[in-house]
């Protein structure tokens, strides 16, 4: 009867584990969350600082590679730039008197 009570004890705790788990997995973590789950086990807390952790580094990288991206990057003319209008206006009616000359062929 005892032993019926701990066990019993013993793997609602354990439901309770695996559900706090689903509640803090995050998509692209599923590594984590299988370890923390079959391999080494840990509670939901400390899987959610782990998450965290793996969140930040990936956000750091992501911004780092973000800049040094940023100073590759060409930047078009603008039509609010003097000039710009004229430019992308010169280049529609180039566009048109093309598309002009193909059909009367």
């Amino acid at each position: 009867m005892l032993l019926a009570a701990l066990l019993d004890e013993g793997a609602k705790g354990e439901r309770a584990r695996q559900q706090a788990i689903d509640e803090v997995a995050l998509a692209g973590h599923e590594t984590l969350v299988a370890r923390a789950r079959y391999e080494q086990p840990i509670s939901a807390e400390a899987l959610a600082l782990q998450i965290m952790r793996a969140e930040k580094a990936n956000r750091a990288t992501y911004l780092e590679q973000s800049r040094a991206d940023a100073g590759e990057t060409a930047v078009l003319p603008s039509p609010l730039q003097p000039g710009g209008a004229d430019e992308e206006t010169r280049t529609v009616k180039a566009m048109a008197a093309g598309g002009t000359q193909r059909r009367t062929r």
